[in-house]
């Protein structure tokens, strides 16, 4: 047992090692840091130049050395701004950016792109919030946000958790709707938040074009939520439809990692076990010889 623990330490180390020196471990595979850098340039849409590569690999060294592995592995799904973001802005930018990788890889892209508007509105309306919003609607949460604050509703974080609630097909409904009708745009939100996906629906269902034309008014938005108003008070749960995509490589070497150290634990539990027999039948052993003698 003793043989098997110390031969999988010494495994795991090698690979560790390994990983370090030639830059580290996606998807099974060891890649170096300037393969990194060439995945990660071909995502931004950038030329492969020696110098291009030289000077990512560089920058994503760097980062994963300040930062840890995962915001390299972000950098081959993001580009190579997730890296170059990172090192502009530091642990607030990171932070977001490990909340948002357990998204798609479109939303990666988002915040790297819009990292600055990004950063800002999560520090002011939350994190959660601001990226569940990038992750359902990527690249469009300053324009959620500015047309939330423009409406004059008080309290934009509130309004903002409603909005993001939403399944990802209703947000941008929802900002068509604010964007073109400015004058009713506080009272069409506050009713986002008291009806949510019903609402949205039913006030879409009888007034589209009108609203898209501009010409909604607050009656039409009272008449469309006194609709909805039963199902509202319900309390029935609004189906948001599938969630959004996660990071499946990251959840399945968290499982194996899981799985991994229960095996271990399994196997020093039954190690410990057999030592401690082996010390109780050896003492009995000794004890009853020395009765005999």
């Amino acid at each position: 047992m003793k043989k098997c623990l110390v031969c999988g330490v010494f495994i795991a180390v090698a690979a560790l090692s390994y990983a370090g020196a030639a830059g580290l471990v996606i998807k099974g595979i060891s890649h170096s840091w300037d393969e990194i850098a060439k995945m990660a340039l071909k995502v931004s849409g950038r030329e492969l130049t020696d110098d291009a590569v030289k000077s990512a690999a560089k920058t994503i060294e760097q980062a994963a050395g300040k930062y840890g592995d995962d915001v390299a592995k972000a950098s081959v799904r993001g580009g190579v701004e997730v890296v170059e973001q990172t090192m502009k802005q530091g642990g607030r930018f990171f932070g977001v950016l490990q909340k948002t990788a357990q998204y798609s890889d479109e939303s990666l892209r988002a915040l790297a792109l819009n990292a600055d508007d990004i950063v800002k509105y999560s520090a002011k309306y939350g994190d959660d919030v601001i990226v569940k919003l990038n992750a359902k609607v990527p690249g469009q949460v300053s324009r959620m946000v500015a047309a939330t604050e423009k409406s004059g509703i008080g309290g934009v974080e509130r309004a903002m958790r409603a909005v993001s609630d939403l399944p990802s097909e209703d947000i941008p409904r929802v900002l068509g709707a604010i964007e073109k009708n400015p004058s009713v745009a506080r009272e069409f939100i506050e009713h986002v938040e008291k009806g949510g996906k019903y609402f949205v629906d039913k006030v879409f269902e009888v007034n589209a074009k009108q609203i898209m034309a501009g010409g909604l008014s607050a009656s039409m938005i009272v008449s469309a939520f006194r609709a909805t108003e039963p199902f509202v008070a319900t309390g029935v749960k609004i189906k948001e439809g599938p969630p959004v995509d996660g990071n499946r490589i990251v959840d399945g070497m968290k499982y194996s990692v899981i799985i991994l150290a229960l095996c271990i634990g399994a196997g020093l539990i039954v190690y410990v076990a057999r030592k401690t027999s082996l010390a109780k039948q050896r003492s009995e052993e000794n004890m009853f010889w020395r009765e005999r003698s």
